[in-house]
């Protein structure tokens, strides 16, 4: 035997055609629609698959499982605005690193200028001192 669904329940599971979410049992949560007559009639959410209660059959122990819900819950327009935020939020984390990295680079041809500029100073230095030599040579 399989999984039992209990009856009575105030939705409908529908196929798995949109994005896939998952409860707090990590399993996928089916995407069901309200059927009650209320303000959320025909309103679509993701909910435990467990809910309200289902029923499993173990055989090797002959024995009937209640697994309960673990009361996940997610209206299905707002598991779209999440996905949105979070390539949002993914682009945002791109920049910083495309930013980073330019920051590293500038860094880099500062330090790389630098030492360039430290190299013609001692450069200079030396010269000056050789032609300091010289001259004292010279003046002897």
């Amino acid at each position: 035997m399989g999984l039992l669904d209990s009856s009575g329940s105030g939705s409908s599971a529908q196929s798995r055609g949109g994005p896939q979410v998952l409860c707090y049992h990590n399993e996928f949560a089916p995407l069901r629609e309200v059927k009650h007559s209320c303000i959320n009639q025909g309103r679509k959410f993701y909910g435990c698959g467990y809910w309200p209660i289902r029923i499993r059959f173990v055989t090797f122990c002959h024995c009937l499982i209640y697994q309960r819900s673990c009361g996940f819950f997610k209206w299905a327009e707002e598991v779209n605005e999440v996905r949105d935020l979070q390539l949002m939020l993914l682009e945002k984390e791109n920049t910083i690193f495309e930013l980073e990295h330019d920051k590293y680079l500038l860094e880099e041809k500062i330090f790389i200028d630098a030492t360039r500029a430290d190299k013609k100073w001692t450069f200079a230095m030396i010269v000056s001192w050789v032609f300091f030599a010289i001259m004292l040579l010279l003046a002897d």
